[in-house]
Formats: structure tokens, sequence, C-alpha cells
């Protein structure tokens, strides 16, 4: 079995501990925590030399990684959503999946022509929500 980078072991943790709170003492959650800012500094220092504007987190694990890198980042971050998730005007991009075809949409106004955008996922498998992310952007 692969082993868990520090960040996905915290993001995979969390609903443990919600759910048998007494079998976590402070140390537990004090040593998940310094994981989770090694884990944010390592993706900070790896992020930073490309200067984005903004951080866009694919649906809806990204938004784990994105929304508080870019907060520890002091960047703007937005949210690639499947259809009909997002309030206001939005765009989209209609993909082929390996067996079929998917949607992907984000708010009209949510990036500026020339920003710089890195994005986020969970995982990377075949690829394909990743390209139709660049292709939206």
């Amino acid at each position: 079995m692969r082993r868990l980078t520090p960040l996905l072991a915290c993001l995979f943790l969390v609903p443990l501990i919600a759910a048998a709170p007494d079998t976590f003492t402070r140390a537990d959650l004090d040593a998940l925590e310094a994981e989770r800012r090694a884990a944010m500094a390592q993706l900070a220092d790896i992020i930073r030399p490309h200067k984005p504007d903004l951080l866009a987190g694919i649906e809806s694990r990204g938004f784990l990684v994105a929304a508080p890198l870019a907060l520890e980042l002091g960047l703007g971050f937005i949210m690639l959503r499947k259809p009909r998730k997002l309030p206001g005007l939005t765009i989209g991009l209609n993909y082929a999946l390996e067996y079929g075809t998917d949607r992907i949409e984000m708010q009209a106004d949510a990036v500026q022509k020339g920003q710089r955008v890195v994005i986020l996922d969970d995982l990377l498998a075949t690829g394909g929500t990743m390209a139709a992310a660049i292709n939206l952007l």
C-alpha cells in the first residue's frame, strides 16, 4: 500500500477524529496539526516560485488543499465545480471521461485576463478533469 502524504493523512483522519473524539489525545491532535502545517509549508514552497495570482480547487476534495494553501500564500481562491453548483453567472466546459462525459464550471468573473492560476486536486487518475480545468481557464 502506498504511504499517504502528511496532508492527505490529515484530511483522512479528520472524519475519524469527529466520529470518535475520545480516542485521540491532545498530543495526537498536536502532532496531526504539526503535520498539516508542514505539508502546507512544503506545498507553498513548491507553488510560490510560479507566482500565481489565484489557486483553483477542483470539486470537491481539491478545495481542501487549495483553500488553506491560498490562505497560506495570501492568494485568491476559486472553485471549479460540477454543473449548477455555483451562484451567479458561470462558464463551463464539457469533457470526455473514460465512460461518458462530464462538465466543469466556474464563476464567469473569477479569473481576469493575464492572471496566473495554479490548479489543485486531491489526485490525478486519467487527467481528464485536470485537462478540462486547464482548458476552461
